[in-house]
């Protein structure tokens, strides 16, 4: 998996800083928002064929109109990656169930889903379906 050993570690080293921070700030609310794990899903999906929407993982030049994950060389997501950190934060955050949410996506990959996975999936998220 891409990158996975390296976002984990990252991520362990993010939840030990929340941890750290609720215990000096007991009243305050710290929560982590998984939005690199959703990059990964899609590398994975993209990598296993499973990704119908997307071309190519890099956008091969800056005024190229083919679907990619990545739109430049350093990394920046392309509409995909964007439309489900955005459907992440919105589960994190206001804690919408993101797969009754009234919103098109554009895609035929169910990124409502995978945002909803994502963000349940993460115990520093603090999302719940209630």
């Amino acid at each position: 998996k891409p990158y996975t050993a390296e976002y984990n570690q990252h991520h362990a080293i993010i939840h030990g800083l929340i941890d750290q921070l609720r215990k000096i700030y007991p009243k305050n609310t710290f929560f982590c928002i998984p939005q690199g794990q959703g990059m990964i899903e899609l590398w994975r999906l993209f990598n296993s064929g499973k990704l119908p929407d997307v071309t190519s993982l890099m956008k091969p030049t800056r005024q190229a109109k083919a679907p990619c994950l990545f739109r430049d060389q350093p990394g920046h997501g392309g509409n995909m990656p964007i439309i489900l950190s955005e459907l992440i934060w919105l589960a994190v955050i206001y804690k919408v169930d993101v797969r009754k949410y009234a919103f098109k996506t554009g895609y035929k990959t169910d990124l409502k889903s995978i945002a909803f996975k994502i963000a349940n999936g993460d115990p520093y998220a603090k999302f719940s379906d209630e």
